[in-house]
């Protein structure tokens, strides 16, 4: 290389060198005079505050599912929603950060506390259309809150903390001096960012390309399967716009529903065609009775009973849209399940349900009546059961002049003035919601267990093994008030001739809350199979093995009572041997008497022939047209537009 070379190269990297320093310069010059920092601050406040928030509710959330959740994945997820919000606030001026900031931080703390509260009390996340029925569960929030660990209490005291150091971070900043250009540069890029991060979480879909999990998504059938394939701002977005979305497509024709049940196999009559025909019906409504608490040492009038009952063996009570009680509570009485979206106990009432299981009895002529132990106005009870045909909802207390000091169940047989109200009339389609095994199971504010635990465990001291007794426990306990009912109410029937004609099904609305935790797949499936059984004097016991669900009952009892089916249910008559049995649940699982299928593929196999994907993809679309129509005969009031 020559000397002039060298030079040359010498020269020019001292002029890139100085080139470099002078760019240096001037963006320190440039960061200085604008305080480019402190102009992004609040974006980088902002951002780090719902981040952070997001990822505490998934890690909580992934805690008490007992690690059904990706925890890592959720905080991904979250960060177009995260980076969305702190755009939109960057685009405030000082004072309107300043104001928006600390309402939209309480919301979502607000918002994803009570999502966790809800899982800790069922397992499940709420819906926004559920908010205007809480105060129901305002009655059992002091056990609910006293059961959180105090380090979630701790978590959600440092995000609030936080939440108000960020607010003063806001207000005590200056405002940097900015000229035109820095200020439209912030607000087209601020603008730009949240449109494009916003239109993220809106059009967002999972990523796993498969067809059930989209259905789930894009219906939003599941609460729990939905957060899981997005995260907590994801699902409040997709919540929202569902919600709207599903009264779209309710509006747009009946030419689905109509298809649906043109090709939906004609229902026919059979050996139990008419065996119960004139008799009376009492449906008692099991709270929280899963099948192990059905032992000779808890239940032995329960079991006694189902032993000289038609038992079915595989009944599942799955958990829909509404609340576990009230969805099967609906289930049973219309033939349909309640859609995520439709808030059962207050909606319910715009719908028609002329075809309802009180309403067919009443037009055989039948009084129809519900009795439960809690006011008119808990689950919107007073107008939910006249939607349902009965006659009038009326609550245990208003009955009698006597103090039902323990709430349990066994009041229907041993208050007089509540037994004549039930079984004096005629011919009757009595309804009666139990309520003896429904938590507490923990201690309340005061320290204390329920009365009626104190009331269950000195009648039954066999069973208490703590002065301290754990969940579980109290759970077992209670149930024996259920059992005891059921013992004295069958003896005094008998008694007075009433059990002579009338027929008692004893029918599980869900399990115990307890074992439903943190339960997933297989597991969960199994725990929602309950008892199911109907009892009537000098029957033959039958054990049924056919796999069946809450939505088949209506059409069931039709066919038992001699009752014209108008064949327009979602759920079948169980002995109709048209109809193969299965139950299916909102995501998308489902069981048959050959397999349970869980998360696209086979769990369990019951049987030794192959099962073809044949077979899995026919009931897997039988599922998907299922819930599609399902939810349109609610959106649409599909009944009204039937000819009368």
């Amino acid at each position: 290389m020559s000397v002039m070379t060298g030079l040359k190269g010498a020269e020019g990297e001292s002029t890139l060198s100085e080139r470099l320093k002078k760019i240096n310069a001037g963006f320190d010059r440039v960061t200085k005079e604008y305080r480019i920092f402190e102009t992004i601050l609040p974006f980088i406040v902002f951002f780090v505050f719902f981040l952070l928030l997001g990822s505490a509710f998934g890690f909580l959330k992934n805690y008490i599912s007992s690690g059904l959740y990706d925890w890592f994945y959720l905080t991904q997820v979250s960060v177009p929603a995260c980076a969305a919000a702190a755009s939109f606030l960057f685009l405030l001026p000082k004072k309107g950060q300043a104001a928006v900031f600390p309402l939209l931080a309480l919301f979502w703390i607000v918002y994803s506390f009570a999502q966790l509260c809800v899982s800790m009390s069922n397992s499940s996340m709420f819906r926004i259309v559920n908010v205007i029925s809480g105060k129901d569960a305002l009655e059992f929030a002091d056990s609910v809150l006293l059961g959180i660990p105090a380090f979630i209490w701790i978590i959600y005291g440092v995000l609030l903390v936080l939440a108000a150091g960020a607010e003063i971070i806001l207000i005590k900043s200056s405002v940097p001096a900015q000229n035109g250009m820095i200020r439209l540069f912030k607000t087209v890029g601020s603008a730009v960012c949240f449109l494009c991060f916003f239109c993220l979480v809106i059009f967002y879909k999972p990523a796993d390309d498969n067809s059930y999990k989209d259905f789930i998504f894009s219906h939003f059938t599941d609460s729990e399967s939905v957060y899981i394939q997005s995260d907590l701002y994801t699902y409040f977005v997709q919540d929202i716009k569902c919600t709207v979305t599903s009264r779209m497509r309710g509006k747009k024709d009946l030419e689905s529903i109509n298809t649906y049940f043109a090709n939906k196999p004609e229902h026919n009559d059979n050996e139990m065609t008419g065996i119960f025909k004139d008799k009376n019906l009492l449906i008692v409504q099991l709270e929280s009775f899963e099948q192990s608490i059905m032992t000779e040492e808890v239940c032995p009038d329960l079991v006694e009973i189902r032993e000289h009952s038609i038992s079915f063996e595989n009944y599942y009570a799955p958990r829909n849209g509404s609340l576990p009680t009230f969805g099967n509570e609906l289930a049973i009485n219309t033939g349909l399940y309640s859609p995520s979206d439709f808030n059962a106990s207050t909606m319910i009432g715009s719908v028609e349900l002329p075809f309802s299981l009180a309403s067919q009895f009443s037009s055989a002529g039948y009084s129809a009546d519900v009795y439960h132990m809690n006011g008119p106005e808990f689950y919107n009870r007073s107008e939910s059961e006249k939607a349902f045909g009965y006659e009038k909802y009326t609550s245990l207390k208003d009955l009698t002049d006597e103090e039902l000091l323990f709430e349990d169940d066994g009041v229907i047989a041993d208050c007089d003035d509540i037994y004549s109200s039930m079984f004096k009339k005629e011919r009757f389609m009595d309804y009666f919601i139990g309520y003896s095994a429904h938590p507490l199971y923990g201690l309340d504010m005061e320290g204390r267990y329920s009365d009626q635990y104190y009331e269950a465990a000195k009648r039954h001291p066999e069973l208490v093994t703590s002065e301290t007794p754990g969940e579980r426990e109290v759970y077992t306990v209670l149930a024996t008030l259920t059992d005891d009912m059921a013992g004295e109410l069958l003896d005094r029937m008998e008694k007075d001739g009433t059990l002579d004609d009338t027929v008692i099904l004893f029918v599980a609305d869900h399990a115990c809350l307890l074992s439903l935790e943190g339960t997933s797949g297989a597991e969960n499936i199994k725990v929602q199979q309950v008892p199911c059984f109907i009892y009537a004097k000098g029957i033959e016991p039958q054990k049924i093995s056919k796999v069946c669900s809450s939505i088949d009952m209506l059409p069931t009892l039709l066919n038992m009572f001699g009752i014209e089916n108008c064949g327009y249910y979602i759920g079948n008559d169980i002995f109709d041997d048209g109809y193969e049995g299965f139950a299916y649940f909102p995501n998308m699982n489902w069981v048959t008497d050959k397999c349970m299928y869980v998360d696209g593929r086979i769990s369990e196999r019951y049987t030794q022939e192959e099962i073809s994907d044949e077979y899995t993809d026919r009931i897997s679309e039988q599922v998907r047209n299922n819930i599609e129509v399902n939810s349109l005969m609610i959106y649409t009031n599909y009944y009204s537009t039937l000819d009368p």
